[in-house]
């Protein structure tokens, strides 16, 4: 997937697989029974994960539902998942190992993964369509932002998911936001406040 040799032989590969599968199957069929929300995430308390085996805390709200991993997510790397209700979203954290070699093409690391999402992601989602590229800074350390729709499988609905990267030492986060178009400029103060209260701890 990376940089042409690279694509058979790096693990890195599975960072595209694994958001198309999930990104397909909430676009498709997690929004057909969709429930009207009745509490706001504003109004209610959040509550930290502790990630500190994985490098990472944060905090998200307590109305929001944990989604329990299979060994499959757990192979590629995702390690917290959850949904919530106002408005119905999907939000996970991907960490991926050893990305050193990534260097060798003469750039960082985060350089090699923008390339692979700009290169990949048109591809791989229907309809893809970038909206939003930035480079925040986001606990100390440079990030990567993508923001973008795409069509999910039943063929009428506008997805909109928000991608940031965060790389720290040899290890990146791979954190994905996503819900329906119409609805994501509601879901942005839930995601802004999660990544902006990210912390990094020493393994």
């Amino acid at each position: 997937m990376f940089f042409g040799h690279w694509i058979r032989n790096h693990k890195v590969i599975t960072l595209v697989g694994s958001i198309v599968v999930l990104g397909v199957i909430f676009g498709g069929v997690w929004f057909a029974n969709r429930e009207q929300p009745t509490v706001s995430e504003s109004e209610v308390p959040w509550v930290m994960f502790d990630g500190s085996s994985k490098g990472m805390n944060f905090s998200y709200p307590s109305t929001a539902s944990i989604s329990a991993l299979s060994a499959e997510d757990e192979e590629t790397g995702i390690f917290f998942r959850i949904t919530l209700d106002d408005p119905r979203a999907l939000f996970s954290i991907r960490r991926e190992d050893s990305l050193g070699v990534l260097k060798l093409t003469g750039g960082t690391i985060l350089d090699a993964l923008v390339d692979s999402v700009n290169r990949q992601y048109p591809t791989r989602f229907p309809g893809y369509q970038k909206e939003k590229y930035e480079e925040p800074i986001i606990a100390n350390e440079k990030a990567a932002l993508f923001e973008f729709t795409y069509v999910g499988t039943d063929q009428l609905t506008r997805m909109k998911q928000r991608l940031v990267i965060i790389v720290r030492d040899n290890v990146a986060y791979f954190i994905s936001g996503q819900t329906e178009a119409a609805q994501f400029d509601r879901f942005v103060p839930t995601l802004d406040r999660i990544v902006q209260g990210i912390q990094f701890v020493e393994l």
